[in-house]
C-alpha cells in the first residue's frame, strides 16, 4: 500500500518531518477533545490528520499524518484506533515523546529528523498494520464527488456508515475523541502514575541515604563518647550520669535503623507494584492482540463469503424511492417519498437503496409495468425489459439513482397503480408497487 507518513507537533515551537510544503498546525487551533481525526481529500489525495493534545492551555499537541492517492480507508473508526496505536507505541518508546518531571507528556527531541531511525520503526509499524487488515480496509476513491461543501464534525459515537458517506459529501470531516479508549486510558495514566512513584520513590531513597550517614556519624560520635567517658570514670563521679543518657541515644537510633529498615521495605513493596503492573500490561496487550486475530479471522471468512456470492448476487437491494423531476433531474417536483400527481407528473426517476457485496460495474435492467400490467417500452428498449443502467457497485451501504421514466409535459403518467422490478442475470432483485395519484 502507498502512502506518505508525517509526524509534527508544538510545543516550546512547531516541529514536522518530513519538512515540507505540507502544514498542519492548523488543524489543532479549533480542537475541542483530547484526541481529534481530521479526513480531508484533495482531488485524488486523501489525508488522515491525528491530533493529540498534551496541554490545552498551552495549546501543546503531538500529531501524525497518513496520505493515500486513489483509495481511502473504509472504516474511519480503524483508522482512529490505528493512530492510538501508534501514539501508545511512540510514548512506551521515548524517542520522539516522554514523560516530563512534571508526569505528563512531552517533546523527547528538539528536531525529529534526528530520530530518523525511530520514525522508520512507527513506519514499518504502520506497514504491518495495514497489510494486516488486508485490501478489504481500503476502497477506491470515487471519481467525482462534490466540492465547496465546506466540513462536518462527527464522534466515535457516529456510524461508521455515516462517516464513510461524509467523506465523499464534505470537503473534510472530523471525529473527535476524548480518549474513551480502554486500553489505551489505561497505558498512558499507569505509565503517568509509574512514572511519578518512581520520582517519589528516587527522593525518599535519597533523603534515607542521607539520614543513614548521618545515623553512623551519631553513632561513631556516640563510640568516642563512650570510650571518652570510661576514661574519665575514675575522675569524675558525674559520668554515672550519663549512662542513662547514653541508654537513650542507643533506643533513637535503634528506632532510626527500625525506620530505616522500614522505608527499603517500602521501597521493595512499591518496585514489586511496578513489576506488577508491568506484567498486567503485558497480559492486556497479549489479550488485545488475540482479540484483533479473531476480528482479522472473521473478516476473512466473511471477505470469502462475500466472494462466493457475489458471482451471482453483487448487491442486496433494500428498498426503492421515487421523485418526480422535470427533464435531466433538474428542477424537483415530487422529492423522494412524496406523493406523485398525475397532472404534475413528467419523469420519474428511481433511487435503490442497497448493501454491496461485490465491487465493480454491473449493468442493472428494470421492468415498469403500466396499470393493466403491460411492460412499457420505448424503441430502444432492450429485449423484455423498459431500460438498463450500467452502475459502479460499492462494498456496505451505498445508494444509486437509476436512468428516469417519462417525458418532458406534464400529465405524463396517468393516475393509477403501477410497479417497477430491478433484474440482474435473470434474477428479480427488487419489485415495488407504486400509485399515482
Amino acid at each position: 500500500m502507498n502512502y506518505k507518513f508525517y509526524v509534527f507537533g508544538e510545543s516550546s515551537g512547531y516541529k514536522q518531518y518530513p519538512d515540507d510544503s505540507i502544514d498542519f498546525k492548523s488543524w489543532y487551533r479549533s480542537q475541542q477533545s483530547n484526541a481529534l481525526l481530521t479526513i480531508q481529500r484533495k482531488q485524488d489525495l486523501i489525508y488522515y490528520i491525528y491530533t493529540q493534545a498534551i496541554d490545552k492551555d498551552k495549546k501543546s499537541f503531538i500529531g501524525f499524518c497518513l496520505v493515500f492517492n486513489g483509495v481511502y480507508i473504509k472504516n474511519a473508526k480503524k483508522s482512529f484506533e490505528l493512530f492510538e496505536k501508534l501514539y501508545s507505541e511512540t510514548i512506551m518508546s521515548g524517542k520522539l515523546f516522554r514523560i516530563n518531571p512534571n508526569g505528563v507528556i512531552g517533546f523527547a527531541t528538539d528536531s525529529f529528523a534526528s530520530q530518523t531511525k525511530e520514525i522508520e520503526r512507527l513506519n514499518t509499524l504502520i506497514n504491518d498494520e495495514l497489510i494486516r487488515y488486508g485490501r478489504s480496509f481500503f476502497a477506491t476513491l470515487p471519481t467525482s464527488y462534490r466540492t465547496g461543501e465546506g466540513g462536518q464534525n462527527f464522534t466515535m459515537t457516529d456510524g461508521v456508515k455515516v462517516l464513510a458517506q461524509a467523506i465523499n459529501v464534505y470537503d473534510y470531516i472530523t471525529i473527535s475523541n476524548d480518549n474513551t479508549n480502554g486500553d489505551l486510558d489505561y497505558v498512558e495514566n499507569m505509565i503517568q502514575k509509574l512514572y511519578t512513584e518512581n520520582v517519589q520513590i528516587k527522593k525518599e531513597y535519597a533523603q534515607l541515604n542521607k539520614k543513614k550517614k548521618q545515623y553512623k556519624a551519631v553513632a561513631t560520635l556516640f563510640i568516642i563518647v563512650v570510650l571518652c567517658c570510661i576514661g574519665l570514670l575514675f575522675f569524675y563521679r558525674e559520668v554515672a550520669g550519663k549512662t542513662h543518657y547514653i541508654q537513650k541515644l542507643e533506643n533513637e537510633i535503634s528506632i532510626k535503623r527500625d525506620s530505616l529498615l522500614f522505608q527499603n521495605n517500602e521501597i521493595s513493596r512499591l518496585v514489586n507494584d511496578l513489576s506488577s503492573a508491568n506484567n498486567h500490561l503485558s497480559f492486556v496487550k497479549r489479550e488485545l492482540s488475540s482479540v484483533k486475530r479473531e476480528v482479522s479471522s472473521i473478516k476473512e471468512e466473511l471477505s470469502e463469503y462475500k466472494n462466493k456470492v457475489g458471482e451471482h448476487l453483487p448487491l442486496v437491494i433494500n428498498y426503492i424511492e421515487l421523485a418526480n423531476y422535470t427533464a435531466n433531474r433538474g428542477r424537483v417536483i415530487s422529492d423522494y417519498g412524496q406523493r406523485i400527481y398525475s397532472n404534475e407528473s413528467r419523469w420519474i426517476w428511481f433511487r435503490v437503496n442497497y448493501d454491496g457485496i461485490v465491487s465493480g460495474t454491473k449493468r442493472l435492467y428494470y421492468k415498469i409495468f403500466d396499470q393493466s400490467g403491460q411492460l412499457k417500452t420505448f424503441a430502444s428498449s432492450p429485449s423484455g425489459y423498459s431500460y438498463s443502467s450500467e452502475i459502479y457497485v460499492y462494498g456496505d451501504n451505498n445508494s444509486v439513482v437509476l436512468f428516469g421514466w417519462g417525458a418532458d409535459n406534464s400529465g405524463t403518467w396517468r393516475a393509477g397503480k403501477y410497479r417497477i422490478e430491478i433484474w440482474y442475470n435473470d434474477m428479480c432483485l427488487k419489485s415495488k408497487s407504486f400509485t399515482i395519484y
